[in-house]
């Protein structure tokens, strides 16, 4: 029974320059050695080991024009004549960028149609490990001995708004008790009317601050309070559900 012996070294080299795309710098010496004592394997099997060994996931797929697309580049094609290559570009006119393994990184441009008559199999490569989970991270970080604290202080600059909007608006609140001295002082006594009409409006228009202060401070106040809570929820019950 005779074995055949596929010549690994052209895809070898495009699943390298995948690879380098993603910025995974395999060992290529330790990929040779596993393909050495593979050689009986088939194409798709060989495909396999390599990804593998680079911490890629391999899919074959028949050539289709919707495959063509920026967003899924680069991508590994087998040629009827043996060649392989990777697509790394298309232009909005249709044509396509190729390197071919053995052009030492030059790159030759295809037009569509030449690639729909000439290619054989398409191999689409893609990285094995996902995007990092922010939500999991959270959870599984080292435990923080002042959490609380870190996040009770994180808003500590609306802490100084609150006080000092509470701070205003105390002074303000002072503003009828002032009214009521220089009413009984001034206004009284020489019974002048138009002194009593200024220092009404002034009284109502320290009213008018004081109440504009203290809505604001609730506001903050309560914005504040309810972010805190949300973070310390999440932490102590994020926590007991490990």
């Amino acid at each position: 029974m005779s074995i055949t012996i596929i010549n690994y070294q052209p895809w070898l080299q495009a699943v390298l320059n995948i690879a380098r795309h993603y910025r995974i710098e395999p060992s290529e010496e330790r990929i040779r050695l596993q393909l050495d004592w593979n050689q009986h394997h088939d194409i798709d099997d060989m495909l396999k080991i390599v990804s593998r060994q680079m911490g890629l996931n391999v899919r074959k797929n028949k050539f289709d024009r919707s495959l063509l697309n920026p967003w899924r580049l680069p991508l590994l094609v087998e040629f009827d004549s043996g060649d392989v290559g990777v697509i790394e570009r298309i232009d909005t006119q249709g044509n396509v960028s190729i390197q071919l393994s053995g052009d030492e990184g030059l790159s030759q441009s295809f037009t569509i149609e030449q690639l729909e008559v000439g290619i054989k199999h398409l191999y689409v490569l893609r990285p094995e490990s996902s995007v990092p989970d922010a939500r999991v991270d959270e959870y599984i970080k080292p435990f923080e001995k002042n959490w609380f604290w870190s996040i009770v202080l994180n808003d500590w600059k609306r802490y100084i708004d609150v006080m000092f909007a509470s701070l205003i608006a105390n002074i303000l609140a002072l503003a009828t008790i002032v009214f009521s001295m220089n009413v009984y002082d001034r206004v009284i006594p020489s019974q002048s009317i138009p002194t009593l009409w200024v220092l009404a409006g002034g009284v109502l228009i320290a009213a008018i601050f004081e109440f504009v202060l203290s809505v604001s401070r609730i506001y903050l106040s309560d914005i504040i309070g309810k972010r805190a809570d949300l973070k310390i929820s999440d932490r102590v019950f994020g926590h007991s559900l490990r």
